[in-house]
């Protein structure tokens, strides 16, 4: 068996090959990553495989919320998420998020980067004046089962952070450029939702918090949030 450059398999090789149509499925390139330029291109790279149409659907979570869904997740019809699983029902009427944007896409529509496509994340805030994150679903139109999602910070603060025994030292610097930005607000929240302590950057983009240690786990610190008057960002301490 010659190969396409013109190599030649030294020894014999044997793989089962199989034909026919694949299962539909789609999931994000990386499922990890969380942070987004808001001053870069916005795409998001997804690999999908035999769904020709999709629908998006992107929710804003808000600052008071950022701890729970660390904890409980969220799923946009309402409910909480455990192991891709959801619970509907015992608190039927909160909700940590809104629905501001839903797009039923044809997937052949979407710019090809490889095996993937690309989402562009140029969507119109309808609850602008409102902090917070986002959560996007992406889901098969026929096939609901097949679906993927994750939380989108779109900023251009990266935050950095070095927990010690009375104090947080949080370091703020631009995504895109990647110098100290000054003057970004820094909050940090313990387990229970509850403000351990507040701070600012300096010149060069460093945050020294001090807070109050207390013998309750509650008040372990859990998340920072990093704002200025036309960004925002945050960082969960359980999966960074």
């Amino acid at each position: 068996l010659r190969g396409k450059i013109g190599g030649v398999l030294r020894e014999e090789h044997y793989n089962q090959v199989a034909f026919g149509r694949l299962e539909p499925s789609m999931s994000f390139t990386n499922s990890k990553a969380v942070y987004l330029s808001a001053q870069g291109a916005r795409n998001i790279e997804m690999r999908i495989v035999n769904v020709p149409k999709v629908k998006v659907v992107v929710s804003k979570i808000y600052e008071s919320n950022l701890v729970a869904i660390q904890r409980y997740g969220y799923n946009p019809g309402g409910g909480a998420r455990y192991d891709d699983y959801y619970y509907e029902g015992g608190g039927a009427d909160a909700t940590m998020g809104d629905i501001i944007y839903q797009q039923e896409i044809d997937t052949r529509s979407l710019p090809k980067r490889g095996a993937s496509r690309l989402f562009n994340f140029n969507i119109t805030d309808k609850l602008n004046d409102y902090k917070g994150i986002y959560h996007i679903q992406v889901r098969s139109s026929e096939d609901y089962w097949v679906s993927d999602s994750r939380f989108i910070s779109l900023s251009d603060i990266g935050v950095i952070a070095k927990q010690g025994r009375d104090k947080i030292f949080v370091f703020a610097n631009s995504i895109k450029s990647a110098k100290p930005l000054n003057n970004v607000n820094v909050v940090v929240y313990g387990a229970n939702n509850q403000v351990l302590g507040l701070g600012s950057s300096n010149n060069d983009g460093v945050a020294e918090i001090e807070y109050t240690r207390k013998e309750f786990a509650g008040f372990t610190p859990a998340l920072v949030i990093a704002k200025t008057a036309d960004d925002f960002t945050y960082l969960p301490f359980n999966s960074t």
